[in-house]
């Protein structure tokens, strides 16, 4: 699971946590490892020319002073939206910071305000290895979500975990005719992840929701998405340049894989909302 997902994941995670009474720790987890800093701006409308950046004043400095400063919110949602970019599909953009599409931390006030993070370098050789600088900008306000849309970031997460289920089989397929042990493994972590049954491999992620936000199926699901991304950059699924023969399946089954994969994240987070 990319960065920007996890981190905006466990900012919900944590808003619907305060909002259902449940003990919340300091946020400090495995989404912010690599993080200099997280900070939250508003848009100043009009421009304010006395400020170092004139477009935008600072409304947090971090998660924690952002998460105490939230009013009136009835739930918060994540939600995730393709780039429509079509010089490179959001599934291969993702090996770059920025790319993957939009994730965005919906914020439910009877209407909706959204916020998106973005994601720029800071020290490359920091010694902590923080090197990542996070800004989170309000970027939709007032949004009157449609009920179709509703629907969607609230599906049961055993509709979901089908969904995927399918997904990561018909990927696993691929690599196993093509002898591909290492992203079979992977696939294979997932689906355990999704089989109750059996023990649910730790992901690197263990850590974004506080104890007690997530049932436990949600939280198996959100592990399997970990376990069945596969994509980025040199080495990654992205990587194996198939050609001629495969090829179709091969674009068809990392397409699917990657919407469920994004799909699957935002329903199993978003199973930690307060009805409403």
């Amino acid at each position: 699971m990319v960065g920007q997902a996890a981190l905006s994941s466990s900012l919900v995670l944590h808003i619907n946590a305060r909002l259902r009474s449940f003990p919340t720790p300091a946020f400090d987890n495995a989404s912010t490892t690599y993080c200099e800093f997280v900070k939250f701006l508003y848009k100043t409308d009009p421009p304010n020319p006395a400020h170092e950046s004139p477009d935008w004043h600072v409304a947090a400095n971090g998660a924690d002073e952002w998460l105490r400063s939230l009013t009136g919110v009835r739930r918060a949602l994540l939600a995730w939206e393709p780039s429509g970019d079509a010089r490179l599909s959001d599934r291969m953009s993702s090996a770059f910071v920025g790319g993957g599409g939009h994730w965005f931390v919906c914020l439910d006030r009877g209407e909706f305000d959204c916020w998106e993070g973005w994601w720029r370098m800071g020290d490359p050789k920091a010694a902590d290895r923080r090197i990542w600088q996070v800004h989170y900008a309000r970027v939709v306000e007032s949004y009157p979500m449609e009920a179709e849309q509703l629907s969607e970031l609230t599906a049961p997460v055993a509709e979901a975990a089908q969904a995927l289920r399918s997904a990561v089989e018909r990927a696993r397929a691929f690599a196993s005719r093509r002898s591909l042990d290492g992203f079979v493994a992977c696939f294979d972590r997932a689906f355990a992840c999704l089989d109750r049954s059996r023990p649910a491999p730790d992901p690197f992620h263990t850590d974004v929701a506080p104890p007690g936000a997530l049932p436990d199926e949600a939280t198996r699901l959100l592990a399997a998405c970990q376990h069945a991304w596969v994509f980025g950059g040199m080495g990654s699924w992205n990587d194996l340049g198939i050609q001629g023969e495969g090829k179709s399946e091969y674009e068809a089954a990392s397409d699917a894989l990657f919407s469920q994969i994004n799909r699957s994240i935002c329903i199993a987070t978003n199973a930690s909302a307060p009805a409403v």
